[in-house]
């Protein structure tokens, strides 16, 4: 991440990133790339953000057993967005803002294992509000519509609604609660669904044991449809975060997640201990 203040009210933020969902049972493993680009402008009684991304996946195949393979290389694809915001700034601490973007997704094979070309365009518009009051209470929520035109006659559209954004609570110095929620369309493999409606909620739990010791805990809760089924995943994790100096951190975690589908021989529950460094400069 990368902010810079180009001009008394203008400001810059690059960001890029890496993740890697390494799912258990017969889920894929997924690779996800992304960078942005945002510019906004303080013009007073309004605020406008400009922002240019990608974001591309990857999926690994997957060994089924008895040398069966599943090819999920027709999963793969990138998905470039353009997404603009105002937010009104005469309110006070709490500022409404609306916020369209477009997102086409483009896949790297054309035809599916299905014969069905997957790309699609999406079209998202959400309405919320932006709150600040101080050291106690800051965060923006939303209310969010997302679209999907698909290219395939036979998939037609998707849509959902739900909430998105986050709610930093610090009750005190040492002591800070973040809450956060989402709302996607994720891309499937049916023939007969053009995508999967996802609902997340989370509450991250941060307590500075002492000025370089953090203790983390954290909540999570995955909601699926993909028309015929709802899956539900759940994720807990308990962390330390040991702060050596300014720039360098050692990190440590445990995570258990269990997912519980309606799909049968999909349910499981894996348990996860990482550590780590971070560097922040």
């Amino acid at each position: 991440r990368l902010r810079l203040d180009v001009r008394r009210n203008t400001t810059a933020d690059i960001n890029s990133s890496y993740a890697l969902d390494a799912a258990g049972g017969t889920e894929s493993t997924e690779h996800s790339f992304t960078g942005s680009l945002a510019v906004s402008q303080d013009f007073g009684p309004l605020k406008a953000r400009l922002a240019a991304a990608t974001n591309a996946r990857a999926y690994e195949d997957v060994n089924l057993g008895g040398g069966a393979i599943e090819d999920n290389g027709d999963r793969n694809y990138a998905e470039p967005s353009l997404a603009l915001r105002t937010t009104f700034n005469e309110y006070g601490p709490i500022k409404p803002y609306l916020e369209a973007s477009y997102a086409p997704r483009i896949h790297s094979q054309e035809i599916d294992r299905n014969g069905i070309s997957r790309d699609s365009t999406g079209y998202t518009a959400t309405a919320g509000v932006e709150f600040d009051s101080g050291e106690v209470w800051t965060g923006d929520l939303g209310l969010t519509y997302l679209h999907r035109n698909y290219v395939a006659a036979g998939l037609g559209t998707a849509d959902t609604i739900g909430l998105t954004g986050s709610v930093t609570w610090s009750p005190t110095e040492l002591t800070k609660i973040v809450m956060a929620t989402g709302t996607a369309l994720d891309e499937t493999t049916l023939a007969d669904t053009p995508a999967s409606a996802q609902w997340t909620a989370s509450a991250e739990l941060t307590y500075a044991l002492r000025d370089n010791i953090d203790l983390m805990a954290k909540a999570e809760i995955e909601i699926e449809d993909n028309g015929s089924s709802v899956d539900k995943t759940y994720d807990g994790s308990l962390g330390l975060e040991w702060k050596f100096n300014p720039v360098l951190a050692w990190t440590a975690a445990y995570d258990i997640t269990w997912l519980d589908s309606r799909t049968a021989g999909d349910s499981y529950v894996e348990h996860r201990i990482s550590t780590g460094l971070t560097i922040s400069r």
